[in-house]
């Protein structure tokens, strides 16, 4: 169970999606993609609509999905 481990932290910080159980998207929604940033762990899998992923501490070009 994920129950009180780091993964189910709400808003949990993160350079990378491998740090999330789903997936790390830029704190703010105006980040340039190739800026170094700190995002956080998405908390649902509901992927629908545009998210700037971060990778490595780097965001990502925004990927929409409807």
């Amino acid at each position: 169970s994920l129950v009180g481990s780091e993964m189910c932290i709400r808003d949990r910080a993160c350079t990378d999606s491998t740090q999330c159980e789903v997936a790390c998207v830029a704190k703010n929604k105006e980040s340039h993609y190739g800026a170094r940033a700190e995002g956080v762990c998405l908390q649902s899998t509901d992927l629908f609509g545009c998210h700037s992923y971060v990778s490595k501490g780097i965001v990502e070009p925004p990927l929409c999905t409807d």
